[in-house]
């Protein structure tokens, strides 16, 4: 659940589902319990931006409200692909979470395409971990 908040624990995160892949772990499983610790940790980060959108100060509300703005006009499935195509990056998704509860995105808009990211991105790690070993 922490694996994916910062910089620092993501490398050994990473590092981790590598090591657990080249030990004949079913990749399936490992991306499923992985992903979903991930989301988990970054839905904690939607929860503090949500609730620390009040605490804004007035220098940042202009930016906020300009977000908010920008994120009205655009279809929520545009929105959701890049949550999916951001969450497939190895970067923290916590500052997209951060980014999306503060410009109030629905939560259960946001779930499932970083989920699937999380997952897609998973799985894609672990393969690719393996095929390059296989080819060592």
């Amino acid at each position: 659940m922490i694996g994916g908040v910062s910089t620092f624990t993501s490398t050994t995160f990473y590092t981790v589902l590598i090591t657990l892949a080249l030990g004949d772990v079913n990749p399936i499983l490992m991306a499923l319990f992985a992903s979903i610790g991930l989301t988990f940790g970054d839905l904690v980060f939607y929860y503090l931006g949500s609730k620390g959108r009040q605490c804004i100060p007035g220098k940042y509300e202009r930016t906020v409200f300009r977000l908010t703005t920008w994120m009205e006009k655009i279809d929520d499935r545009v929105t959701m692909l890049i949550i999916f195509l951001y969450s497939l990056t190895p970067l923290p998704s916590d500052i997209i979470a951060i980014a999306l509860a503060v410009a109030g995105f629905p939560f259960r808009k946001m779930i499932f395409p970083l989920l699937a990211g999380n997952f897609t991105l998973i799985i894609l790690l672990v393969e690719l971990a393996k095929l390059g070993y296989s080819l060592v």
